[in-house]
This record gives structure tokens, sequence and C-alpha cells, in this order.
């Protein structure tokens, strides 16, 4: 029986598989019909390879031949593999799919296109090439990704347009109006359709993403527009994106025929500078949640300006939009325009301490070899101006150019800043945000008295014969202050009337003309200002006491002018007379002392501290023969020729000396703190002196001192990034402020060793000299003809060592005390210059002077150090009279030894 099925048995095993196959696959296609994520066998490759596996697995006795055992049948997943799998179950479970890959072809060289390869898509053809293939840069590629609008055409596509002979062959008057009415009149759900599908496909710029996540942070952005007559719509659409609180806009080329009503945009303030239509003219929007006025500017020839001040969070912010004409016209057009631009930025930095310019200065900042890059950074080193733009905002098939930046003295303020392409204009669109929220404010309400038709002469007519001596007959203030407000409000209701002006909790109320006439005499500058509605009440209430008092009837008005600089030059022009009279004594004195310690010809400079003393006379030295002239050649310039026209090579010798000024005093500083350090251990440990401080130490400790102080000023030479402001602080904390308190806390343990070492060396002198007065009583009982014994060495010693310990310890004190009442005044100016936020230009004038001042208390310094530390004491001042004769080593010791003879033969 068994050898009757051995060989029918598989071929009717092999009958039963195929039919059994065939049935499960049209059932499985007939029931996955329309689904996208199935397996459809429809061809015969995979019957195949599961016919041959069966083949396989009968021939290695691995597949029984027991009915339908086929459908039990696994297999293995590799040939060690202990898990299994059944081919055909998986294939008809409906669930798996085949995942064929990337199925796009470039329609040049035939691959396929990955998902990370960069393809563009033809708009004729609709077919997808490499942009390698086709010759698409990766700039234009980016460009095309970026447009919603934007097409392109392939090659082929583009040489088969260009063959017809007429722009419409082949489109009769039916179908022209079919596609006008197409392109016109389309089906909106359609064209929807295609935006979102592109919208889709093309990633969403950074920013728009920030501004979607958060829109509080206050934004800047600016935008040269050529021309906002038909572009407002795209500018309120792109404006819907970013949610910015502050836009500016160059070349609108519109005049006052616009009115603004026709450019406003909902929940903004718009402020304008026109200029004649086709040409220039800027634009300014700001968010209607910040309190802002447009400042009034000086005139400028070259220049298109436009400042707002705004207030943000408490904080006044001073924008200045500027626009400048790229065609320069004229002699002298660069260093014209060199002076405006000073002018401006010296305006706004005395208007407002946080100062934002942006615009188009058509001055290429990546360029900064030619002179229109070098004016560009000129300004932003000379008023401490950093720009936030770093990519070029206007780019051609030929070059990339920086034109549009935003420049601010307080960078620190601004969380980031970049540049945006919205295809509105040839230039890109710049912004910055500000770490600043802008929130919504409550409206109040302000009531003044309007002076407009005010006649004094009568008003003070009726407050002189108003009854207020009835006012005393009332007890109690309240009384009083009633009848006196009852009274008062009746006069003034003839004569003035109450108008309500609504505005913001913090916004900044202006004291308007009207104010300025007075009543009573009193007047109110209408430039002042105001930040709550107390401090209003109370201008007012000065305007009703003046009307009150009755004085003067004086109607005139008075503006806000520029601060007086007159004061301040003055000042610098003192202070250049002081540097050239102290500059030469400070020359000589430091000179003479480090000629007669490298002559040395008594030899007794040769210690450890001497190097100190080197090193402190070589720093003044330096400051005296570089940094004291080259601030009085800067100081003369900027008096006599103005502070404009100082030529790039005396701002050089000004920046040179500033450097050299920091390194040297700061050098100054550290070393008289050394100094001090070597009293303090040669009076508490002087076992150890000598194996604590040696030379080798000393000048180490000098190099090194030198070095540090050179690379921390270095790094606002080389590092833009680090603020002047911040630079500043940094030096007034680490050196001007940590090393004196450590010289106070040196000099007082100075003293207190000092104290100890006196009464050590006075008992240490007693013992001696009863030593002495035993030895001298000794001998005189033994040999009365025996001379009178000299003092010990060691007695002559201990007085010497006091001696010495006693000048170096008054020379060290006296040093560090010169030193701080020098500095001091220096240090506290600073101080109040960094620390305090000045309302007043002129209270800013008053602290620069007071800085000047200091500045040349400090100066003086240098020429005081050598007369404290060496012309006092009488071995520096023989050895500058030997080294002045040229007297040698020998001829000094010749004329010693004659001079203690001579005192021998006296005192015998």
């Amino acid at each position: 029986m068994a050898a009757y099925f051995c060989f029918p048995a598989p071929v009717t095993l092999y009958v039963i598989f195929f039919f059994q196959t065939t049935l499960n696959i049209t059932l499985f296609s007939t029931e996955s019909e329309g689904s996208s994520s199935t397996i459809l066998m429809t061809s015969n490759e995979p019957l195949q390879v599961e016919f041959n596996l069966l083949i396989h697995y009968r021939r290695s006795g691995q597949l029984e031949s027991h009915g339908m055992k086929y459908l039990s049948g696994r297999i293995k997943r590799y040939p060690n593999s202990t898990s299994t799998f059944q081919l055909t179950r998986i294939a008809v479970s409906g669930d798996v799919s085949p995942n064929p890959g990337p199925s796009e072809k470039c329609s040049v060289c035939l691959r396929t296109i990955a998902r990370n390869h960069r393809a563009v898509l033809c708009d004729c053809c609709k077919g997808q090439s490499h942009i390698k293939c086709v010759n698409v840069k990766p700039s234009e590629y980016k460009r095309i990704k970026q447009m919603l609008n934007d097409t392109w055409i392939c090659p082929g596509c583009a040489v088969i347009s260009t063959q017809n002979e007429q722009p419409f062959q082949g489109i009769g008057d039916a179908s022209f109006e079919e596609l006008f009415n197409m392109n016109v009149h389309g089906d909106p759900a359609a064209q929807d359709e295609d935006e979102a599908r592109y919208a889709n496909d093309l990633p969403e710029p950074w920013i728009i993403q920030e501004r979607k996540r958060n829109s509080t942070d206050l934004m800047l952005i600016y935008l040269n527009i050529n021309s906002c007559q038909n572009k407002l719509d795209e500018l309120l659409l792109l404006n819907k994106e970013l949610r910015s609180h502050v836009i500016f806009l160059t070349e609108t080329k519109i005049d006052s025929s616009y009115t603004n009503a026709q450019l406003a945009l909902e929940g903004y303030h718009i402020y304008r500078k026109d200029r004649k239509k086709g040409g220039g003219g800027l634009m300014a929007y700001f968010s209607s949640k910040m309190a802002s006025r447009k400042v009034k500017l000086p005139k400028y020839k070259l220049l298109e300006v436009l400042a707002i001040n705004a207030i943000i969070n408490n904080n006044n912010v001073l924008f200045v939009g500027i626009y400048r004409s790229p065609n320069p016209t004229g002699t002298d057009y660069y260093r014209k325009l060199e002076e405006e631009l000073h002018a401006v930025c010296m305006w706004a930095s005395m208007e407002c301490n946080t100062l934002v310019l942006t615009g188009d200065l058509n001055l290429d900042r990546l360029r900064p070899e030619r002179r229109e890059g070098q004016i560009l950074i000129n300004l932003e080193e000379v008023f401490g101006l950093e720009c936030l733009i770093k990519d070029p905002t206007r780019v051609t098939p030929t070059s990339e150019t920086l034109l549009d930046v935003i420049l601010t003295n307080k960078p620190e303020l601004f969380r980031a800043s970049g540049v945006l392409n919205p295809e509105m204009s040839d230039h890109h669109l710049v912004y910055g945000i500000m770490k600043e929220r802008v929130s919504q404010h409550e409206r109040k309400v302000v009531t003044f008295r309007s002076t407009k038709s005010l006649d004094v002469e009568k008003f003070n007519e009726d407050l002189s014969s108003a009854p207020w001596h009835v006012m005393e007959t009332f007890d109690t203030m309240d009384d009083k202050y009633h009848y006196w407000e009852t009274l008062f409000n009746t006069i003034s209701r003839d004569v003035t009337r109450l108008v309500s002006a609504w505005y913001f909790e913090r916004r900044v109320i202006n004291i308007q003309s009207t104010l300025t006439q007075g009543v009573g005499g009193f007047a109110i500058d209408p430039g002042i200002r105001y930040t709550d509605h107390k401090r209003a009440s109370v201008a007012s209430k000065q305007v009703s006491d003046g009307v009150c008092t009755g004085m003067a009837t004086n109607n005139s008005t008075s503006a806000q002018q520029m601060p007086d600089f007159s004061a301040y030059f003055y000042c610098e022009y003192l202070s250049a007379i002081f540097y050239c009279v102290l500059s030469p004594f400070t020359v000589g004195a430091n000179g003479l002392l480090l000629a007669a310690i490298y002559k040395d010809p008594l030899k007794c400079f040769r210690t450890p501290v001497t190097y100190f003393i080197v090193g402190l006379a070589l720093v003044d030295l330096l400051t005296g023969l570089v940094v004291e002239p080259f601030f009085a050649v800067y100081y003369f310039s900027r008096y006599f020729y103005g502070f404009l026209n100082v030529s790039p090579t005396i701002n050089l010798l000004a920046t040179i000396a500033g450097f050299m000024s920091t390194v040297g005093l700061s050098t100054s500083f550290l070393i008289v703190l050394a100094l001090s350090f070597s009293q303090f251990i040669a009076i508490t440990f002087p076992h150890k002196y000598r194996v604590l401080i040696t030379t080798r130490r000393v000048l180490i400790c000098m190099i090194n001192v030198v070095l540090y102080f050179i690379a921390f000023s270095l790094l606002q030479v080389f590092n833009t990034n680090i603020p002047k402001d911040l630079f500043w602080r940094m030096d007034l904390y680490l050196h001007a402020t940590i090393i004196p308190i450590l010289l106070v806390i040196s000099h007082a343990f100075i003293f207190r060793s000092f104290k100890r070492f006196s009464k050590k060396s006075e008992k240490m002198g007693a013992q001696a000299k009863r030593v002495d007065n035993t030895l001298v009583v000794h001998s005189s009982n033994n040999n009365s003809n025996t001379e009178l014994i000299k003092p010990s060495k060691k007695t002559a010693q201990i007085s010497k060592s006091k001696a010495n310990q006693k000048q170096l310890t008054i020379v060290t004190l006296l040093l560090s005390a010169v030193l701080l009442f020098c500095s001091l005044p220096h240090t506290i100016g600073f101080y109040l210059f960094l620390h305090i936020e000045w309302k007043a230009p002129s209270e800013e004038i008053a602290i620069n002077i007071a800085i000047r001042v200091t500045d040349a208390i400090l100066f003086l310094k240098v020429l005081l150090d050598p007369f404290i530390y060496c012309w006092r004491l009488p071995k520096y001042r023989a050895a500058l009279r030997n080294t002045l004769m040229c007297r040698e080593k020998s001829e000094i010791n010749h004329s010693v030894e004659q001079r203690s003879k001579l005192k021998t033969e006296t005192s015998s």
C-alpha cells in the first residue's frame, strides 16, 4: 500500500495545493479591491517560488504526504533559525504593504528620485528632475521652494514653447474666452485646493513658525518696499503671518495726496515722512498697544529720517528709520554723508538711552574695504552700535550685498534677528525680536483746561477781585479747600473750558502747546513727558497755582532745544592743556629714575623689590610718553575742528591711547598690590622672605600681569560681540573695585605686622645695648687707656633693618594712599555713569564732564609715583647724582673713605 502511494502522492498533493492557492488568491483579490495596503498576487512568480520550496521539502523528507498538511508547513527565516513563517498565509492576510520604494523617475537621467534628493517639478509636463540634471543652482532651488506663485519649466518644455509661431496659436475666440474666464473667474474651490497643495509642499519659514508659538515678544520688521501703492494687501497678509509690532518701510514713493485712511492698518498708528511722488519716502506702523509719538528731527540734506519714541514696559526706546539714495552727487559726498550719519546718531543718543536704528543706508557692510562699508563700520565703533543683520539683504544673479541693517546700542535686548524674502521688492525683509513683551494697557481719561481763547488780563482782574478772604473764616482745611476750589472753578468757567482725552495708563502724555500759554505766567515745556496721570495732574495743579498767584503774563512758548555741548568740549580742551603740561614732568621723573637704577653706581638696587619699582616706572613712563600726548591731540582736534571732523588718524591715536591706558593703569594697580604683599611677607616672615620673594618669581609675576591686561584689553578690539557697556563693567568690577579693596585689607595687615615688628626690634635692640655696655665696663677695668668700644655689629644691623623696613612700609602705604586718592573719584564716576538712567541730556553731559576731570586726577598718579617711592629716599638721590656726574665706583669709594676719615679726625 505504501508502495502504491509512493509516486502518485506528490502529484496529488501538488494538484490540491495549486487549486487551493488559486481559490485563495481569487477570493483575496475580490475582497481587497480598492484597498491600498494589500498585496494582489496576480502573477505566477510567487506560486513558482512556493512550488519549488514544496519540492525541496518533499525531497529532504521534511514534508510528508498526509492530505492537507501543506497548510501547516512553515518556512525558516534563515538556515539555522528556530523561527518560521507561513508564506501563503502572510500573502493572503490582507495587511501587508509591499513598500515598493520611490517610484518617481528623473525625466533626464531616468534614475529614481529619493526623498532626500533635491528635485524640481515642471509646471508644464509635471515631470520631476534632479537639480543637477537641469542645471538649477542651490540658491535658485531654495527660491523656487519658498515661492508659492513662482513657476519652473524644464528645458524640454521651454524649447517646445519657443517653437510656437504666434502667442495664441491654436486658440480660437471661444477657447481664449474660456482661458480668460478660467484664470480670472476660476473655481475658488479649485484655486484654494491648488494653493493648499503648494503650501503643504513648501517648508514654512522658521520666523513664521516662531511667531505662531509666541507673538507677544516685540518684533521689528523693516523692508525697502519700492512703492507701497499696490502692495498694501501683500503687506497685510505678510504682517498677518509675522504679527509684528513695529513696521518700517522705505521708498514708499507716495506724497500727501494719499491719505492716512488709504494706508492705515487696523490696530496700528501710522507715521509718515513723504517726499515727492515716485521717489523716496518713509512710513512706520506702530502697534496701538504701545505708547508712541513722532519726534521732531533736524533737517538733513542727504538722508531721509523718521524717528518714533515708544514706551515698552516703562522703558523708552527710540526707533529711527533712515533711507539714503544710492546715487552720490556733488563733491565730498561721502564726507558729508558721514557727518550727517554721525549727527543723527549723536542726536538720537542724547534723545534716548536705548536706540534702534534701521533702514536702507545703501552702504554694503559685507565689503568693509570699500569707502561705503568703512563709513558704516566707523559709525558703529564711534557710537557703540552693533549690527544685528549678518546675511545679504539684496541678492542678484551677480552680487550679494547687505544694505538693510538694524543697528542698536543695546543688542542684549534682542533675542533673535534675521532676513526673510517675501518677494515684494528687490530687497529682503529684515527683522529683530526683542525680549520685551507687549501687552494691552487700560485706557484712562485725563481732563485739563484749554486756554486757547483765554483773556489773561480779564482773568487776573477777576482773580484779584474775588473774595479770597472769606476762606479764612473756615476752621478745617477741607472746608477751606472746598471754598477755594468752588470759587476758582466759578471764575475760570467763563474764560477756560475743560477738555478730556483718553490715553493708556502707561502712555506718554504730551502736554500740548496750549498749556504753554500759561495762566498767570506759568508755562510748561511741551517737550516735558509725564509717564502717569498723577504727574500730569501735578502739572495741571502747577498751572492752577500759577493762575492764582497772578505774577507775570508772558505767553511765549518754549521749545525743546538741543543740549549744549560747549561745556563738555571746553572741559576736553582744558584736559588737553593739562596733559601737555603733565607729560614732560612724568617722562622726566620716571626716565631719570630708570637711568639711576640701570647705572646703579652704588650697587644697591639689586634686590627683587627693585623689579617691582622698575615695572611701575616703565608703565608710568609709557603713560606719560604715549597716552597723555595722544589724548591731548585728540581733545584738541575735537575742540578746534568739531567731533564730526576728526580725521581717522586722530581716531586711531585715541584708540591706541585708550588701549594703553587700560593696560598701563591696571598694571600699576596690580604692581602696587604685589609690592604691598611682598612688604607684608618681609615684615611678618623675615626668615622666609628671601626664599619666597626671588627675582625670578617677581619677573614671572610682572610678565603675567602685563600679558593678562593686554589680553583683556584686546577683547574689545578683536571680539566685536562684547558690548562696550559690558566691557566697561568688567573692567570696573574686576580691576577698579576689587584691587583697591584688596589694598585696603593688605594695609590693615601691614600696619598690624609692622607694630609687632617694631616691638620685637626694640626688645632685641635693648638686649644688644646691654651686652655692649657690659663689654665697655669690663674693658675699662682692665685697661684704662683702651679706646671707647664701638657698638656691636648685631646692634647696628637691628637698627638698620628697622629703619629700612620703616621706610619701605611708609613708601608702600603712601603709594597705596595716592592710588586710592586718584582712582576713587574715577571709580565713583563710572559707577554713576553705568548704573543710573539719566533722564535729562544735561545730567548726562554733567557726568561726562565729571569723568573727564577724574581722568586727569588719575593721570596725576603717574607723576607722583616716582617722587613717593624714590626721590624722597637719600640713596636714590645719591645714585642719580652719581649717574649724572658719570662717576665710577672707585671714585665713589675714594670719596666715601675721605669723608669717613674726616669724620674720625673731627671726633678725635
